[in-house]
């Protein structure tokens, strides 16, 4: 049974919606680190480089690891 649009009647242990706030955490992680680096400076904030997306989120988790 997919999802429904917004997430709004989704089971709390549905693994989209579970997915989707594990990146919403890894974003947020990743724009306090930049915050953080930058001290909010706007030239800073421009050279920091671009922000993990959902697309490319979703792609580092299919990648197959090449830790090995």
């Amino acid at each position: 049974m997919p999802c429904s649009p917004g997430m709004r009647r989704c089971r709390l242990s549905c693994q989209h919606r579970q997915m989707v706030q594990d990146y919403r955490l890894a974003r947020h992680a990743a724009e306090l680190a930049r915050e953080t680096a930058t001290g909010g400076y706007a030239a800073e904030v421009a050279d920091y480089g671009p922000i993990v997306t959902f697309k490319a989120w979703l792609q580092q988790l299919a990648a197959p690891s090449e830790a090995a």
